[in-house]
């Protein structure tokens, strides 16, 4: 991992839960199931990932709040763009998607993390996906960095993206890509 990456995830659950997840502090990334698993599979630079680099190097106790709006806060001159944070009170669905999200391997295991605690506060049933793709090298939904399935009260670490996912993931990334174009 080396170039920037993009986040990108579509989850249903109801406005209610969505901002009590929101006003909600995490704890520690090591916590994240199938973490470890996982950290075996990356390679940072050449060089292997341990859970003991990730306990000292990412973020403990986030208010998911304040992590969010890291990335997408208009008034923070450092928020990154283009990007998408919109909940669809219809279809009950928050869509996030982040064109310029990271090459660091401790804020990708940050985000896994804070994202996946979505699933305690889930009050929809669905299989939802969260996933970080190296989308502008052209590799896309391909050959994803991470991908979660996150469901009520359950974070699986996956190897795939669906293709449905897929879809619709290449299509945001299309539109916030020529956005930054523009």
């Amino acid at each position: 991992m080396s170039d920037i990456s993009q986040l990108y995830f579509k989850i249903k659950l109801s406005k209610q839960a969505l901002q009590s997840y929101l006003t909600h502090t995490t704890a520690s990334p090591i916590e994240l199931p199938g973490l470890n698993a996982w950290l075996d599979q990356q390679r940072y630079e050449g060089v292997e990932v341990y859970l003991d680099d990730i306990e000292d190097n990412c973020s403990q106790e986030l208010l998911v709040m304040n992590w969010l709006k890291s990335y997408c806060n208009e008034q923070n001159s450092v928020a990154q763009e283009p990007y998408i944070n919109h909940y669809d009170e219809m279809l009950k669905t928050w869509t996030f998607a982040l064109l310029e999200f990271s090459d660091n391997i401790y804020e990708i295991v940050t985000a896994l993390y804070v994202i996946s605690e979505i699933a305690q506060f889930k009050d929809i049933e669905s299989d939802d996906c969260v996933m970080i793709i190296p989308y502008l090298t052209g590799e896309g939904t391909e050959n994803p960095i991470a991908v979660l399935q996150i469901n009520m009260d359950a974070v699986i670490f996956k190897d795939k993206i669906q293709q449905d996912d897929a879809i619709q993931a290449n299509r945001i990334f299309e539109v916030l890509a020529q956005e930054q174009v523009d």
